[in-house]
């Protein structure tokens, strides 16, 4: 035996009866509740894309429990797979609908952020909430059954695997080409058309202001479905080279070498598929911490003071000296999301300038005598003070100030589209809930006319629907 194969031999066991298996039942384990304690807030739930990976991370831990710990059994001595032909069956069907229904609802997010850049109110109607609860479900059931063949013709062979013959054939492809190649080709696809999309944003004013509204979020959810769409795809497509080189060679003699580089893809072909499903939650908290971003602000605190001095010598020489001194504080603000205090930062330039006037008389007087006047003036820095808070949080919304010299404020986001409206009154700080619009909306627009009537025209409705309606409102 060789040092390769020796080699060789080891890494399998460490594969298949080693620390590997335990490691990634606990990576996969940690990434799937990871992605449901993410995606269960109520910002990413009620967005159709984060549903869709919601559901995805339910499969990717079905996926990795069941299938490590089923193999962790079979690798330790567990015969169950070799005797019980209702548990080989269901064991295969499991272990491949899984992965693909966690692969193809992948997919699905990565359709939704594509249609999501579209312009077309009709196409962009299809990335609504209501209509990933139905497609999600439609996607699983599809899953479950093209998967259902396993059911019939997976058997003792004599160990647990496909029938020989044709079906052994059909099945090598349909790992290869239904569960590899295809959805993974089609992720990168959507991905790199959604990144065109949006590059080419600049062209398109809506698709434009649809970013503007929505950068941050959108911008992370594109981010991480076209991350995981490429690691997805170099960890497949070296998945199913490993599996073709397998399927070729099966059928040709081979000496103890080759068998044991023949096992030896094989399980390396496994491992990464587990780690395909082990991932995603670390690539979403890289994803997300790359889009976060800081901004800036400065405000300039200026301070300036007037010093004269009047100086007469023994000598008769009488000096005045006038110094001006100005101070400029920048306050550097880091803006943050949530409404505490902002935490500033000063540095001072100091500028100088003085004058010095010198008048000499003749005078035989022997004292001397100072005089020196300071004159400071500091410029106020306006401060902020909290008053009566809204009855509902809100973002996206408009806010008219009415002739009466009242606010009103006018729908908005708050997980979902709001149709409520808030009236401030500056004299007593309070916030009054008024009527309702007959339609939630945000990013609308909101028009006092010159018969004093408020024209709310257009806007967004749950999760990115356009709207073309408008309606009036009798101001108070």
């Amino acid at each position: 035996m060789s040092s390769t194969e020796c080699i060789l031999q080891q890494i399998i066991y460490q594969m298949t009866q080693g620390a590997l298996p335990f490691i990634l039942l606990l990576i996969g384990t940690s990434n799937s509740v990871g992605n449901l304690i993410t995606f269960t807030s109520k910002q990413l739930r009620s967005n159709s894309c984060g549903f869709y990976i919601l559901c995805m991370a339910i499969f990717e831990l079905l996926t990795i429990s069941f299938g490590l710990i089923s193999r962790i059994a079979d690798q330790y001595g567990s015969t169950l797979v070799n005797q019980s032909r209702m548990y080989c069956k269901i064991r295969s069907y499991f272990v491949l609908c899984f992965p693909t229904t966690a692969t193809y609802l992948l997919l699905m997010a990565a359709i939704d952020r594509y249609i999501s850049t579209f312009v077309s109110v009709r196409c962009r109607a299809f990335i609504q909430l209501k209509v990933a609860h139905r497609m999600a479900p439609l996607v699983i059931i599809l899953c479950m059954v093209i998967c259902s063949h396993t059911l019939i013709f997976f058997d003792h062979q004599p160990t647990c695997g496909p029938q020989l013959g044709p079906y052994g054939l059909f099945y090598s492809v349909f790992l290869i080409v239904i569960g590899g190649v295809l959805p993974n080709f089609l992720l990168v696809l959507f991905g790199f058309w959604t990144i065109r999309n949006v590059k080419a944003s600049r062209r398109r004013v809506v698709a434009l202001q649809y970013l503007q509204h929505k950068q941050k979020r959108d911008a992370q959810l594109v981010l991480m479905i076209f991350a995981q769409a490429i690691v997805s795809f170099l960890l497949n497509s070296t998945r199913m080279s490993c599996y073709s080189y397998h399927l070729l060679t099966t059928n040709r003699p081979n000496n103890s070498f080759q068998q044991t580089v023949d096992n030896f893809l094989v399980q390396f072909s496994i491992v990464l598929a587990y780690i395909n499903y082990s991932e995603s939650f670390y690539i979403n908290t890289l994803m997300k911490s790359t889009t976060t971003s800081k901004s800036t602000t400065t405000t300039p605190i200026a301070t300036s003071t007037i010093t004269t001095s009047t100086t007469t010598s023994s000598s008769g020489t009488t000096s005045i000296s006038i110094t001006t001194s100005r101070t400029t504080s920048t306050a550097s603000s880091v803006t943050t999301t949530s409404a505490a205090p902002t935490s500033t930062t000063s540095s001072a330039i100091i500028e100088s300038a003085t004058t010095s006037k010198t008048a000499t008389t003749s005078t035989s007087t022997s004292t001397s005598t100072t005089t020196s006047r300071t004159t400071s003036a500091t410029t106020v820095i306006p401060q902020w003070t909290m008053t009566g808070n809204m009855n509902v949080a809100r973002k996206f919304h408009t806010a008219s100030i009415l002739t009466n010299g009242k606010v009103l404020v006018i729908g908005g986001y708050n997980g979902n589209s709001l149709n409520n409206t808030e009236l401030y009154d500056p004299s007593t700080e309070i916030w009054t809930s008024i009527g309702n619009m007959n339609i939630a909306r945000e990013h609308h627009t909101a028009s006092i006319l010159t018969n004093g009537i408020l024209l709310i025209a257009g806007g967004e409705k749950d999760n990115d629907m356009y709207l073309n309606n408008a309606e009036l409102f009798s101001l108070p």
